[in-house]
């Protein structure tokens, strides 16, 4: 044997076995020595076979051992075989209305597609999944948030209570279960539709999808849909459900004298100041100032809380004439809340907003005995609108004296007297006609 069949033979477990074997029957090598010599020869034969090794090969040599298919990680989705095809899982990441985050499954069906097409789509979801989102809520859940979150800052009493009111028992029933991703400019138009059926006033349906729409901004601005469905329906024409009619002077002068002390106060500074009915019941002495004749309105009334006028411009100071400022005193030297912080139209245990009551149980009745239509607040205040429209007061300084914008003032409160038609009528003529001869000649 050469030097490397000794060193195979040195280093196999199998030869030493076999040399250690022929030693200790020497007396057999005659006999057995060529089978010794075959195996020796079988074990060199064995090892130079190119047996593939079961370890990993630490150069660049190839492994052949089977490996085991390498399973995703966690969180990276998967795809999976169906009877119709595949289909594929992943996980999302969203925010809940809590703020808390939170895991949610995700799956979808793919049908007949390939393992790359499947794997593809499954990789754009979770690229889509890599940051947190919004859950996907109801407009109830939604709702309650923001009746929660956001309704509470809005300044006035009256405004709050009536956006609550109208989300609860108006659109919460009708959208309440129904998700914010799904709801379209097609829902919101069936809702004012079914609103119109039911024969709401035009004047509430705009009330009911100011409220909506503004409920929904906010879902925009949340990122919780990506634009705002109520934008663009159609809304029904608004009309004016009964008449608006005014008062002449005759007829105000006629209320005035039939009506008791206290409704009397109340009606004349109405019609005199043209103020809303918040701000008449929430005005205190303090608020006059009967040497300069003026009454400052920097507060207003609504179901009994004392509260900010309506805007901003309609905090303000009025003057007022020196009859009203005489009626106010002598108002003023009868009734026993005569205190700086009483109220001018206090009632009972010195308790003003009962506007309710005086118009019952003092007001009605009595138009109705003088044949005047239905008077209310918002009637005087028309009036006032007119009457000086009437002696060419500009929409601009009515604006500023009632608390609103000039066009509000020119289109809303202020109506036509008629007593001013004829008098323009001759004025027009009167200018057409002066220079001009256009009389017919007689003819025989």
């Amino acid at each position: 044997m050469n030097a490397r069949v000794r060193e195979d033979q040195r280093r196999s477990p199998t030869l030493r076995l076999a040399n250690t074997f022929a030693s200790k029957r020497a007396p057999f090598v005659n006999i057995y020595g060529t089978i010794g010599r075959a195996i020796a020869e079988f074990v060199m034969a064995h090892n130079n076979v190119d047996q593939p090794k079961h370890e990993e090969p630490a150069g660049e040599g190839i492994s052949r051992m089977a490996r085991k298919k390498k399973r995703r990680t966690y969180g990276s989705g998967c795809v999976i075989h169906e009877p119709g095809g595949l289909a594929i899982r992943w996980r999302e990441v969203a925010i809940a209305s809590d703020g808390k985050p939170f895991q949610k499954l995700k799956y979808k069906a793919l049908g007949d597609v390939s393992m790359r097409e499947a794997n593809d789509e499954l990789r754009r979801k979770l690229a889509a999944a890599s940051q947190p989102r919004q859950c996907e809520q109801t407009f109830r859940e939604h709702g309650a948030s923001w009746k929660t979150n956001v309704l509470p800052q809005y300044p006035k009493h009256s405004t709050r209570k009536h956006h609550a009111d109208i989300l609860d028992n108006k659109l919460i029933l009708y959208f309440g279960e129904m998700l914010l991703k799904d709801i379209t400019g097609e829902h919101i138009q069936q809702f004012i539709r079914l609103m119109v059926e039911r024969d709401y006033s035009p004047h509430s349906i705009h009330h009911y999808h100011t409220v909506l729409s503004t409920v929904l901004s906010k879902a925009v601005e949340w990122k919780r849909i990506s634009s705002n469905p109520a934008i663009g329906v159609e809304l029904p024409e608004i009309k004016p459900v009964r008449e608006q009619h005014y008062l002449d002077y005759r007829q105000a002068q006629e209320l005035l004298e039939l009506l008791p002390t206290r409704p009397r106060v109340a009606v004349a500074l109405a019609l005199s100041t043209g103020a809303r009915r918040g701000e008449l019941f929430a005005l205190r002495w303090k608020h006059l100032d009967p040497v300069v004749g003026q009454l400052s309105i920097v507060e207003a009334i609504y179901d009994g809380i004392i509260d900010r006028p309506k805007t901003k411009g309609s905090v303000r100071t009025i003057p007022i004439s020196q009859d009203i400022v005489r009626l106010l005193l002598q108002w003023r030297s009868q009734t026993k809340y005569s205190k700086p912080d009483d109220f001018i139209l206090a009632g009972r245990q010195g308790i003003s907003g009962d506007h309710a009551r005086l118009m019952r149980d003092y007001i009605k009745p009595t138009c109705d005995d003088l044949g005047v239509p239905p008077s209310t607040w918002l009637t005087f205040r028309r009036t006032w609108a007119t009457w000086a429209a009437g002696k060419g007061i500009s929409p601009k300084t009515r604006g500023a004296l009632m608390g609103n914008s000039p066009d509000i003032n020119d289109q809303v409160y202020t109506k036509v007297l008629s007593e001013t038609l004829r008098p323009a009528v001759e004025v027009v003529g009167k200018e057409l006609f002066s220079n001009c001869s256009v009389w017919l000649d007689s003819v025989n």
